[in-house]
């Protein structure tokens, strides 16, 4: 039972027909006799209730099998009477939106923010199939005059990949599984557009792909050890060999530990707090030293990486470890796993997250070597092998190199130390689209190609805000204070389809709050109000009877 009218007045209005009701009776207890009395209150009562529901309107609630009203958003949509729309626009302004129950969405080109304006409905998505070709793209960090390898997915018809340019450079990797990785050449310093090309059956598609290829550079990596081991020791070797900066902390007993410092300045690292790890660009941490870090350490380290973009990588030591703040670490299991196309089979013991769905993979030859996430402005990343020293001892240092190149780029937060664009996906043109804008410099005042721009909101942290741009194909340039200058790449609108539509399904599967159900109908509850002609009828008894009652006193 449900009131329809649920005015809080009436309530009120009740009460003080209840103290009218006691009052009167008061009075009748003087004038009349006990059987009279009790006749009388009998009938007043009735009448009294029944005006009240009267006015409540008292409701049963009743359930029932309905069939589901279905809209569907495609970009080949037909005629609105059947219920199917181009866009998200069409079908919010249409007065048939009033009777939607549910939104099929089957069109993977609609923008996930126009998505966002049906949060009203229980979205469905059936996407069939991606268009054909390159739908995930890896492209390390890359410095002058090394070499470098580019990995990803395609889809499943894709038999070949191709990498060309910019000189007569080609080089070609077969597609298994759905995954390549092909090398590119070695470049000096500088910006350049490579072609990749997909082959598909008999067709060739071609897209270009910027490469931004940096001047040597030295990195610094400080590593925190639970205890000296071999693995330690060759990456240190594998480290310093370029001219990079090196340093170690490993503990030989409970509180006492062994330093080494190469190719930087030999600092206090007792206890880490921001002076101990600013020289540095990566932290290498066992998962034991790092739950073994008092909370502020851990802290300060997590602010360097948030702030800073520094990248921290966390080395689980045993199977069922799980660094302390950090979600989703946990590692679940110690497994073997073999690490294909390589002369001879190489087996590698594997780490397995217990969640890993927030995590990108990060494989070297089909293996998961580590599992990346952004955290502010730079990474966090948890090493997904137990040793892989063997690599070098089975004269494959190539794959060595590949394996933690791959690693180390991954974290690596590459943007100019003054200000840098970030954006969390590729650039399209002809779309809005939304750039994270770092600059150390305090007056905001950005112009893109002399074209003055304004924040979508006002800096989230010190140095750091968003803008909301929708720029030419091309190179297009973010000028700050009209004297910084930032040049990033936009893709042209119909380039990438594949990989478009592959990121922009992951944004809708996000939205998507139901399940696809096989039934076309539904329990729905509804309420049925009680005919006011019982309690009509009900109160014109009840005064009849008293009027009754009167006369025949």
């Amino acid at each position: 039972m449900i009131w329809m009218n649920q005015d809080m007045s009436i309530w009120a209005l009740g009460a003080i027909l209840f103290v009218v009701y006691l009052l009167s009776l008061l009075w009748m207890s003087s004038h009349i006799s006990r059987s009279v009395l009790l006749r009388r209150a009998a009938w007043m009562l009735i009448a009294l209730i029944a005006l009240i529901l009267l006015i409540l309107r008292p409701a049963i609630e009743q359930e029932k099998q309905i069939e589901r009203s279905t809209a569907t958003i495609s970009a080949n949509g037909a005629e609105l009477n059947d219920q199917r729309f181009v866009n998200v626009h069409q079908l919010i302004n249409d007065p048939v939106s009033q009777q939607i129950d549910r939104v099929h969405i089957t069109d993977i080109n609609i923008k996930s923010a126009d998505a966002k304006l049906l949060n009203t409905y229980p979205i469905e998505l059936h996407i069939d199939s991606l268009p054909q070709g390159i739908f995930e793209v890896n492209v390390p960090y890359i410095s002058a005059d090394d070499s470098w390898t580019i990995y990803g997915k395609t889809t499943d018809k894709v038999s070949t990949i191709i990498l060309s340019g910019p000189t007569e450079y080609s080089e070609q990797s077969v597609v298994s599984d759905q995954q390549y990785a092909v090398n590119g050449p070695s470049l000096p310093a500088g910006r350049y557009l490579i072609d990749i090309s997909a082959i598909v059956d008999q067709d060739t598609i071609t897209e270009q792909l910027p490469i931004n290829v940096y001047p040597k550079s030295k990195w610094n990596l400080l590593q925190l050890s639970a205890y000296p081991n071999y693995e330690s020791n060759y990456l240190k070797n594998h480290w310093i060999a370029d001219g990079n900066g090196f340093a170690q902390r490993s503990e030989i007993t409970t509180g006492k530990y062994q330093y080494s410092y190469s190719n930087i300045a030999e600092a206090s690292l007792d206890h880490i707090n921001r002076k101990a790890i600013d020289p540095y660009n990566f932290l290498l941490i066992d998962i034991p030293v790092w739950n073994h870090l008092n909370a502020s350490e851990r802290r300060t380290i997590l602010n360097a990486v948030s702030d800073q973009g520094k990248g921290l990588i966390i080395r689980p030591t045993a199977a069922n470890q799980e660094a302390e703040g950090i979600q989703n670490s946990r590692i679940s299991k110690l497994s073997s796993t073999l690490l294909t196309d390589t002369p001879k089979d190489i087996k590698l013991n594997q780490y397995n997250l217990l969640s890993s769905s927030s995590w990108r993979t990060i494989k070297t030859n089909k293996v998961t070597t580590a599992y990346e996430r952004r955290y502010g402005l730079g990474h966090i990343a948890i090493i997904a092998i137990d040793q892989s020293y063997p690599l070098l001892l089975e004269d494959q240092a190539d794959l060595y190199q590949s394996l933690w190149a791959q690693i180390f780029s991954s974290v690596y937060a590459a943007y100019d130390e003054r200000s840098a664009i970030i954006s969390p996906e590729w650039i399209w043109a002809e779309e809005n689209n939304k750039l994270l804008v770092i600059s150390e410099s305090t007056d905001w005042s950005p112009r893109i190609d002399s074209t003055e721009m304004y924040w979508s909101n006002s800096p989230l942290i010190d140095g750091a805000a968003t803008i909301e741009v929708n720029p030419k194909s091309g190179y297009n340039t973010l000028t700050i204070n009209d004297q910084e200058s930032i040049e990033y790449y936009v893709h042209p609108a119909d380039s990438w389809a594949a990989l478009r539509a592959y990121q922009n399904g992951q944004a809708l599967r996000l939205l998507s709050r139901n399940e696809t159900s096989e039934s076309s109908t539904h329990l729905s509850t509804y309420y049925t109000e009680i005919s006011p002609l019982w309690w009509i009828s009900l109160l014109i008894i009840s005064l009849a009877a008293l009027w009754y009652d009167e006369r025949i006193s």
